[in-house]
């Protein structure tokens, strides 16, 4: 972030001097430096913006995102799969408790997995950012309303920023759910 600052500064510099110069050169009538500097100008305008934008960019998916629409590999009507999730890291003697994985692929986890949404938010997100469920896994009654979903290129940091604030979800002040499902209910743990 640091040196993105420090190259905007110094193209700020750069631009600020030579609008300067070709202030003056207009005034004193010399078309020939006038020129040039506006040339310059021209060069260095477009390639500020990109800096502006890239000092947008604050995380590592959005720096991603940027190259990849730059690089023209998404385009921004593309959609991304995307899963929240979260896991429990329960360390017990130097060994991890990993609980055999719900979906019979026979493959041991973490406890946890992807961030339900209520009813209301799905239609909301449906609605406002044209999101679909994500068809690689088969929607069961378990995965209803999870976090897997398709969303539109164009819509992903607004996205990503109501995913951020929104109350229409669970919380990380209360991610008990899965704890109950994959430790409780399968008598993992019992109290």
């Amino acid at each position: 972030m640091k040196k993105k600052v420090a190259k905007l500064i110094f193209f700020l510099i750069i631009i600020a001097i030579l609008s300067i110069s070709l202030y003056v050169t207009e005034k004193k009538s010399i078309p020939v430096v006038g020129s040039f500097v506006g040339i310059l100008l021209g060069i260095l305008l477009p390639y500020m913006e990109k800096l502006m934008v890239d000092l947008s960019d604050v995380n590592l998916w959005q720096v991603e995102l940027r190259k990849l629409l730059r690089a023209e590999i998404l385009k921004k009507n593309d959609k991304v799969r995307i899963s929240f999730a979260y896991l429990f890291r329960i360390k017990v003697d130097d060994k991890y408790l990993l609980v055999l994985n719900g979906r019979g692929t026979q493959k041991y986890q973490s406890v946890g997995g992807a961030y339900k949404c209520f009813q209301a938010e799905k239609e909301y997100l449906s609605n406002k950012f044209s999101i679909v469920d994500d068809d690689k896994i088969q929607l069961d009654e378990s995965s209803r309303n999870d976090y897997r979903l398709h969303v539109p290129v164009k819509n992903l940091k607004k996205f990503v920023k109501r995913f951020n604030k929104t109350k229409g979800r669970e919380l990380i002040e209360n991610l008990t759910r899965e704890f109950k499902e994959e430790l409780i209910d399968s008598n993992i743990l019992t109290f």
